[in-house]
């Protein structure tokens, strides 16, 4: 980015323009997993017009730029571009225009669903697209999001009527209204819907709400296998019942849940999360005939959440997901995505996702396996630096003492090469005690490494040898290449 380009940003923008190193790294990733990429600058507009001169501007510099709006995206949208600017539409966060005998309203791009839905708690309607976290309505149309209720009231597609997209020459465009039925012209809303921002950035949308159900029940059902609870939601979608959330977590996922979350009443076994949204009439036919489907399949009985606190509970446990798995350890990375299949084969993909997983998991398993033979490795280095300090401060020791000292070290090191299963043919194992013997025997065991901290340095320089200097030559048993690159990573890097 040149200079003139930042002197017209910031004369536009008044204040409103970053080169901080640390307001750019605030806007340089989402929620992802991935490294965060600084942009040259972050730029802050408050109108569809200043989006418009912005791009214009970089247009013509030829200067990439990537929007930003509450950054929660888990797929990498939001990382940033080294050779361009980042836009925060974060100031474009006004509510518009409520019309609720219509049941529609106009917001700014960076309003949030939790927003708008506080905005509208008084007027009986609500915004039904709930994606987990409090994403921003703008985000959520260019990502086509959809959330836990779509089976009810579909996706940002279904609700969005109409947008103002400013395109990368700058120009200003609206597509689509208020009406719901139009047949004139191309549909240019939903070309925008899912676009990623790479056909413009959308500054406002119209959306489509939805009344506020008389009465809400929301309930668990959990099974003795992953096959029965699949099946049982497919039947669900099958006869037609107008459910408003169906959603599953399997047995691995409810164990994290349930100590993430507390869920204390509920097993971790495959499980169904379910909530009916209607009159008091319909919701409770509705939920005697998937009770009933439910029970054909082997289903627990239903746990309501009685109150709207425990369904609030019960649903954050359900978004905090990937949280919960985020959770298991420090540093951890969690890489997630969508897969989308027709419901005849929902069964076959979920058993052979989880198929999967479970290979997945043996080779965790044989990680910390490995793990924890360093662990053990480890033990044994406590007492062998006790060893080699007790030689150090005996430097001037008889012969006699010495050998017990050594044999007595030697013996350390044969049960850690025996913890690995390395086998070595004894005349070979008889050279290398050999070597050692000879770089030890000097009466002053510190003059022959040089000083404490070399001793120190050397303690696994045997073991280094067996695995390093006669790997080619020794008979490893039992010991699997990515075993041994483990363990010499370990060595010649941690203890060298």
């Amino acid at each position: 980015m040149n200079e003139q380009l930042q002197t017209e940003l910031k004369q536009l923008l008044n204040g409103r323009f970053s080169l901080s190193e640390s307001t750019r790294a605030n806007y340089a990733r989402g929620e992802d997993t991935y490294e965060p990429v600084l942009s040259k600058a972050v730029v802050f507009p408050e109108t569809n017009e200043e989006v418009s001169k912005i791009l214009k501007m970089c247009n013509v510099h030829k200067v990439p730029v990537v929007p930003f709006g509450t950054g929660t995206s888990l797929e990498g949208h939001a990382v940033g571009n080294t050779n361009g600017i980042t836009i925060s539409l974060e100031k474009m966060n006004k509510v518009l225009s409520v019309n609720t005998s219509d049941f529609d309203c106009r917001v700014q791009a960076n309003v949030t669903r939790k927003q708008l839905n506080e905005y509208l708690r008084e007027d009986g309607v609500f915004f039904p697209i709930d994606p987990g976290a409090d994403a921003a309505l703008g985000g959520m149309a260019a990502c086509s999001a959809s959330g836990t209720m779509a089976v009810k009231y579909g996706t940002m597609r279904t609700v969005v009527t109409g947008l103002t997209v400013v395109l990368a020459s700058g120009e200003i465009i609206k597509t689509g209204g208020r009406a719901k039925k139009s047949s004139a012209g191309y549909n240019l809303t939903n070309l925008f819907i899912g676009s990623e921002g790479t056909l413009g950035i959308i500054t406002e949308v119209h959306l489509r709400l939805s009344p506020i159900p008389e009465n809400i029940l929301s309930a668990v059902c959990q099974f003795p296998s992953l096959e029965s609870a699949v099946l049982t939601a497919q039947e669900i979608i099958q006869y037609g019942i107008p459910i408003a959330r169906i959603e599953m977590l399997n047995k691995d996922q409810m164990e994290i849940s349930i100590k993430y979350s507390k869920l204390d009443n509920l097993e971790a076994k495959p499980t169904l999360f379910y909530e009916f949204h209607g009159s008091q009439s319909s919701n409770q036919e509705d939920v005697s005939i998937v009770e009933e489907l439910s029970k054909n399949n082997n289903g627990s009985e239903f746990k309501w959440a009685d109150s709207v606190e425990e369904r609030n509970k019960l649903w954050k446990a359900r978004h905090d997901v990937y949280y919960s798995v985020k959770a298991l350890g420090s540093n951890m990375k969690v890489y997630s995505t969508d897969i989308c299949v027709p419901i005849s084969n929902l069964v076959e993909c979920i058993k052979f996702t989880e198929e999967e997983m479970n290979q997945v998991k043996k080779l965790r398993e044989e990680y910390f396996k490995i793990q924890d033979q360093f662990g053990l490795l480890a033990v044994n280095k406590i007492r062998l630096n006790e060893q080699f300090e007790q030689l150090v401060e005996e430097s001037e020791m008889p012969a006699k003492t010495y050998n017990a000292n050594f044999n007595q070290t030697w013996q350390a090191v044969l049960e850690i090469m025996q913890q690995y299963d390395i086998s070595v043919k004894n005349q070979e194992a008889g050279t290398i005690k050999t070597r050692w013997i000879n770089n030890t025997s000097q009466v002053n065991f510190s003059d022959a490494f040089g000083s404490k901290e070399m001793v120190k340095a050397a303690q696994f320089k045997l073991v280094i040898n067996v695995i390093k200097g006669y790997r080619g030559k020794s008979e490893v048993s039992k010991v699997s290449i990515y075993r041994r690159q483990m363990i010499e990573k370990d060595f010649l890097q941690g203890w060298r």
